[in-house]
């Protein structure tokens, strides 16, 4: 794992999740990661809770709501927070630039 995609943070032992939920405003996508820090500073965490959610805007189905929440937890986790809401804020940032260049999802048709 690195940090900005350069500064190396330790090894991690990773489980995915995909799943798919409605509310009421349509589909929910929502990614789950979550794990054990092996290695490095984060070693020092005893959570790692990763999810993002992406469904259609409420009232506009050409944009897009993206949720995402981290939890963390353990003994560093205060001394870690600063650092890991920093590098968040950096990569939310990155998300919102790339965003308008991703491809959507095609229509399904009945074919």
């Amino acid at each position: 794992m690195r940090a900005a995609g350069v500064f190396p943070v330790g090894r991690q032992l990773i489980s995915v999740a995909d799943r798919e939920t409605f509310d009421g405003n349509g589909r929910v996508r929502v990614f789950r990661d979550w794990g054990v820090p092996l290695t490095g500073p984060l070693a020092a965490l005893d959570v790692w809770d990763h999810q993002m959610a992406v469904s259609a805007a409420p009232g506009d189905p050409n944009r897009t709501l993206w949720r995402e929440r981290l939890t963390i937890g353990g003994a560093a986790a205060p001394a870690l927070w600063p650092g890991l809401w920093a590098m968040w804020q950096w990569r939310a940032a990155r998300i919102r630039a790339l965003a308008p260049t991703w491809a959507h999802d095609p229509e399904l048709t009945e074919d």
